[in-house]
């Protein structure tokens, strides 16, 4: 199975790649956004399948050009 690009990220996914994208790290996006680390995994986890990603750099490059996020 490949990615869905029409799959759209859900809000709290948007903020999970937001933050992450300020190099905070799973213990800290759990923490600021009231999640436990497994759930902040599993965000993560979706976003790079709908985004055909294998990591959170990857995933932040696409959102960026699609103008999900700004850094």
């Amino acid at each position: 199975d490949g990615p869905d690009p029409s799959a759209s990220l859900t809000p709290r996914e948007v903020e999970v790649l937001a933050l992450g994208a300020e190099g905070a790290g799973i213990p800290e996006l759990g923490e600021e956004l009231g999640l436990s680390p497994d759930t902040v995994r599993t965000h993560l986890k979706h976003i790079y399948a709908k985004r055909g990603v294998h990591n959170r750099t990857g995933a932040v490059t696409r959102a960026i050009r699609l103008g999900l996020i700004d850094c």
